[in-house]
């Protein structure tokens, strides 16, 4: 062999190794433009922190500064704040020198990278088309009414009473049961009983104290206990012995959680962010909780709305929701302030490629 194509093995042989050594951490990471931000001290006017935005967005960076002989982070993603004062092992000498990998190399034993960094799904984000796609055809074709849902037999009805309409009245619990169906159907040729989905998942409240007894007669869980039962119907499609502790989100790090409520609205774009990162295979079913009056000095917690998510993380690593309520499609940055002080609490339902909405009959205008 040369001395000329010693050389060039020897190169080519390095090159591999390194991308063979790095690829699997890097996850890519020249795809990312991280843009660095200087934040001057105002008196000396000298850089005492960068914001770094490594994803074509502001709702996901980090801030770095000075410590010590090292350096302290924060990151943010969509207005939470998941780290805050991490100790990386690097000096600021090595930070002002703008190599984003070096903050990944530093920081990959206390941050959460596959979080932060992550990447489109695409089988899950072909299915979700196509989900989308259906519904947004139909949902011109519903009309909105309170406690209306479709049956069994597949004629739209009063939930509380079962009478029947002729036209596609639908609430916010019968349009979830409407999407849900478009799963359950093909699986099982049959539409969900409108029974089934209205078990209580709560014990009937204790005779010795009133206020908590009134309050389990006005049924407050309901929207809960109705993504309950639609979520182990077709989870169960699956996993026929599945449980309703373990289809529930609520192990999400960074933010609390309530067994009554949830979490707070003003966290649904960090959680669904999570969820797309961490289970993209599923999509997921909202019931919204909110105070509402009981009396001059009383207020009561109440489901009262339902919705659906279908979460994914596009080709840029950046959040995109296809969002269902009430028979409108909703941008997810228009749910805080539609919904205002509320709390969430989410169900997770493993996507299916198999979906066809149950027909919307004898409706041609679309009614609000």
């Amino acid at each position: 062999m040369s001395r000329t194509n010693s050389l060039f093995f020897l190169f080519f042989t390095a090159f591999f190794s390194f991308r063979a050594e790095a690829a699997p951490f890097f996850y890519k990471s020249a795809s990312y433009d991280a843009v660095y931000e200087e934040n001057l001290d105002s008196k000396t006017n000298t850089v005492e922190s960068f914001t770094i935005f490594f994803k074509p967005t502001r709702q996901i960076y980090m801030t770095i500064s000075p410590y010590e002989d090292r350096c302290k982070a924060d990151a943010v993603v969509y207005n939470q704040r998941i780290y805050n004062g991490t100790v990386f092992p690097i000096s600021w000498e090595k930070v002002t020198e703008k190599n984003f990998e070096d903050l990944i190399k530093a920081s990959k034993a206390v941050w959460d990278w596959d979080l932060l960094l992550a990447q489109q799904n695409k089988t899950q984000t072909r299915i979700v088309l196509t989900v989308e796609q259906q519904i947004d055809e139909k949902l011109p074709d519903l009309k909105l009414a309170d406690y209306k849902a479709m049956s069994e037999s597949g004629k739209w009805v009063d939930i509380s009473d079962g009478s029947e309409y002729n036209r596609a009245l639908i609430n916010s619990f019968g349009f979830v049961k409407w999407i849900a169906d478009g799963f359950y159907r093909p699986a099982t040729g049959r539409l969900m009983n409108l029974n089934d989905l209205v078990l209580k998942h709560f014990e009937e409240a204790p005779n010795n104290n009133w206020l908590i007894k009134e309050t389990f007669k006005r049924n407050p869980y309901f929207g809960l206990d109705w993504i309950k039962n639609i979520g182990l119907k077709l989870n169960r499609l699956s996993i026929p012995d599945a449980t309703v502790s373990e289809i529930e989100v609520k192990s999400i790090p960074f933010y609390g959680f309530t067994e009554t409520a949830g979490i707070h609205t003003s966290a649904l774009p960090f959680v669904l962010y999570w969820l797309a990162a961490k289970t993209p295979s599923k999509f997921y079913l909202i019931s919204y909780s909110s105070s509402s009056p009981w009396s001059e000095d009383r207020t009561l917690l109440e489901h009262s709305k339902t919705a659906v998510a279908f979460p994914t993380i596009d080709y840029q690593g950046l959040l995109n929701v296809a969002y269902y309520e009430n028979g409108v499609k909703i941008p997810i940055d228009q749910i805080e302030d539609r919904i205002k002080d509320a709390n969430i609490f989410l169900i997770g339902v493993e996507i299916s490629p198999l979906f066809h909405l149950p027909p919307v009959k004898n409706l041609s205008i679309l009614y609000r």
